[in-house]
């Protein structure tokens, strides 16, 4: 397809000096595999990645426009979950305010969205729901269930990732995955227990992380 001839220009351009450019660019390749070839995702996630770690809050703020509207609108959408949530989630624990709340409002919307899709699938866990489990952070608010279905049905698929990232040499990445892992467990909430070692391993490499910022997140 021509849209997969795009993405290279644009991969190079997403990290141009000026911001307004990169946002530009998130921008476009957002719309080239929203209707163009959505396999091209696979191309452009690290580079979204890498502008998580943007100084300017407006381009981290971008790819959670960009990566929220692929979570709700790219065809293939479903095989790619486990590849976009992560990049999404990590907005919930951006600095800036209105990152946090775009990335909470587009995730809210897609678990609605995948929850209505599968209602039938779902059916008994809508109709007797289940309460928190216990020791639920009061400060917390619960996803819904769509999101917390997503968050355990790709969970295996993501934690590997987060796991070889809590380990990486840069510190942003290290700090970026130790904040992420709260987040996957509150909506995994008992279905942690299946990847229990997975996890306390994991956690016990951001404990001993001689970084505070990691230590602390």
């Amino acid at each position: 397809m021509q849209s997969e001839s795009l993405i290279g220009p644009l991969m190079q351009t997403i990290s141009h000096q000026h911001w307004k450019v990169r946002v530009a660019a998130i921008e476009a390749t957002g719309e080239v595999i929203q209707f163009g070839n959505g396999k091209s995702v696979d191309d452009v996630l690290s580079h979204f990645a890498q502008r998580l770690f943007d100084d300017v809050p407006q381009v981290r703020q971008a790819v959670t426009a960009v990566v929220g509207g692929w979570l709700l609108h790219l065809r293939d959408r479903y095989s790619f979950f486990h590849k976009l949530m992560p990049l999404l989630l990590s907005g919930l624990s951006d600095e800036m305010p209105q990152v946090r709340q775009m990335a909470a409002s587009l995730w809210e919307d897609a678990g609605l969205q995948w929850q209505k899709e599968n209602e039938e699938d779902l059916k008994d866990k809508l109709d007797f729901a289940c309460p928190p489990p216990p020791h639920y952070p009061a400060q917390e608010s619960r996803p819904v269930l769509g999101c917390r279905e997503l968050v355990f049905r790709n969970l295996s698929k993501m934690l590997p990732g987060l796991c070889h990232d809590i380990t990486d040499w840069v510190v942003g990445t290290r700090v970026k995955a130790a904040q992420l892992l709260p987040v996957l467990l509150l909506h995994a909430e008992d279905h942690t227990t299946q990847h229990l070692e997975v996890v306390l391993r994991t956690l016990l490499r951001a404990g001993a992380d001689e970084e505070a910022a990691v230590v602390q997140s």
